[in-house]
């Protein structure tokens, strides 16, 4: 099983970057979601605010 497709690195209209940019974008903006309440408990836990 491979992890992409061939398609996804072999396009030649562009769309593949697109697709890797919105991969990264998602990806980023989940583990902020994510990451940001727990770094404010913290920040408040170690009375930094």
């Amino acid at each position: 099983m491979k992890l992409y497709s061939e398609e996804f690195f072999n396009a030649d209209d562009g769309t593949a970057h697109v697709q890797l940019i919105q991969s990264l974008l998602a990806s980023t903006l989940i583990v902020a979601v994510f990451l940001g309440p727990v770094l404010m408990l913290a920040s408040k836990i170690l009375g930094v605010n």
